[in-house]
């Protein structure tokens, strides 16, 4: 009877062990940028002190959320490219409410070598993707050195082989025979009417 007893006592005394060790709560709470106090997104949480270790991400608002955290005094460490990584030590997790911490991350300045970017252009290759053949791109530039252009891309244009001029009056420009009035002019990407303030009355 006896031992009976004392068996029933040790396993009520095992499962009461078993469920205190199940018990867990959740850790939430916003990420922020120290100077700025704008919200960090992708910013990754993680509770170190776990296994298997547990963590989250934060979204958008810079929120985020781990659950099932085990109860106890943790270390909570937080990392963002370009911030220092911040770790909170002793971070003490209850079952009695969820715990809430609003973290502030200082940038992470670097000096680091100069990078120079350079690029290289085709100038015969056209920024309409339609033509095919007799196209030229020339940019302000160009007409302001090119002979006899004086800063009028339809003077330059009339150098071209293929291109007249068919009235000084309106600087009107023939391509391979074709009328000026079926030209069309673009000026990065966008069609406009002439180039220059002399237009057709037409």
């Amino acid at each position: 009877m006896t031992k009976r007893f004392l068996l029933t006592i040790l396993f009520l005394f095992a499962l009461i062990l078993a469920k205190a060790q199940l018990l867990t709560q959740t850790v939430r709470g916003t990420i922020l940028d120290k100077v700025s106090n704008a919200p960090i997104e992708g910013a990754v949480v993680v509770i170190i002190d776990v296994q298997p270790v547990v963590g989250a991400i934060s979204d958008f608002d810079g929120n985020f959320k781990i659950t099932n955290v085990p109860i106890g005094k943790h270390t909570v460490s937080i990392s963002f490219l370009g911030y220092k990584e911040q770790t909170l030590a002793g971070i003490n997790v209850n079952s009695g409410k969820e715990v809430v911490l609003n973290i502030a991350l200082d940038e992470d300045l670097q000096q680091t070598a100069i990078v120079e970017v350079t690029a290289q252009k085709n100038q015969r290759e056209a920024l309409n993707n339609m033509s095919t053949v007799s196209t030229r791109t020339f940019s302000v530039e160009e007409t302001q050195k090119f002979a006899a252009a004086i800063n009028d891309p339809g003077r330059m244009a009339s150098s071209y082989s293929g291109v007249i001029s068919t009235d000084d009056g309106n600087n009107a420009i023939s391509v391979r025979g074709n009328s000026p009035y079926g030209l069309l002019w673009r000026m990065e990407g966008v069609d406009i009417p002439n180039p220059n303030h002399f237009s057709s009355p037409a």
